[in-house]
């Protein structure tokens, strides 16, 4: 079962909560009922979505809109550090 801790900054990042919903949703159980583990291994495929070519993620970064950038760069820099503070 996921930390309140963690499921406080997973809520504070869509890409990721939105991942997290998806899976969710198609495995039939609450993102409340994940392990830190599995959080933490969605959390770093969402940061590779980001930093590849190719994805919606990485269109976030190229953008010619500056709020969605700015939004992605958030996105890194909240993804990086839920990473490292709880792996």
């Amino acid at each position: 079962m996921a930390s309140a801790k963690l499921l406080k900054k997973v809520y504070s990042i869509n890409e990721l909560h939105n991942t997290l919903d998806n899976i969710a949703a198609d495995d039939r159980i609450r993102i409340e009922d994940m392990t830190d583990n599995q959080i933490i291994g969605e959390a770093k495929y969402v940061l590779d979505l980001f930093l590849e070519g190719g994805t919606v993620q990485s269109e976030m970064l190229d953008s010619d809109c500056p709020d969605e950038r700015k939004e992605a760069r958030g996105q890194i820099r909240r993804l990086k550090s839920l990473i490292k503070t709880f792996q």
